[in-house]
């Protein structure tokens, strides 16, 4: 094949791959805006997400209270846990990459936990971290666990 034909082609592709982005973009209702400029229907204003705390100014003092703690039980957790757990489970234990291991008793929890170290259930990564924890510093995580809402 030669360059001219090569090129002529990649240029009908690309011709192509733009009808169908614009095609969809009709039919969508939406047109597409420059990088950087908002387009009509977005906001000026940051939206609030799943993750946004509530505005403290717009709350009652009991209800920026319990903001105030929910917040704080989200965000404490140990070195250990920092270091052993969460980047599988996540900082709340709701799981990322491993499962989720909220709602679960301390006794549950170490019995997992020590079920794991001593390869009783096959996990290589879990056997792999276990490994070289201690008993008490499993039974640790096991409590800070226990008590992830």
């Amino acid at each position: 094949m030669s360059p001219r034909t090569l090129f002529g082609t990649m240029g009908l592709i690309g011709v192509g791959v733009a009808l169908v982005y614009t095609l969809s973009l009709a039919f969508m209702g939406s047109t597409p805006t420059p990088a950087g400029v908002i387009a009509p229907s977005q906001s000026l204003t940051p939206q609030p997400s799943a993750d946004t705390p509530p505005d403290p100014q717009n709350l009652s003092a009991e209800d920026t209270l319990k903001a105030i703690k929910k917040a704080a039980e989200t965000q404490t957790r140990s070195n250990l846990y920092a270091v052993k757990c969460s980047a599988c489970h996540g900082r709340d234990g709701r799981g990322q990459i491993g499962a989720p291991i909220v709602g679960k008793t301390q006794d549950e929890n170490f019995a997992i936990l020590m079920k794991y170290k001593n390869n009783q259930v096959p996990n290589t990564m879990m056997r792999g971290i276990l490994n070289n924890t201690s008993d008490e510093e499993l039974a640790r995580l096991a409590d800070e666990i226990s008590k992830f809402r």
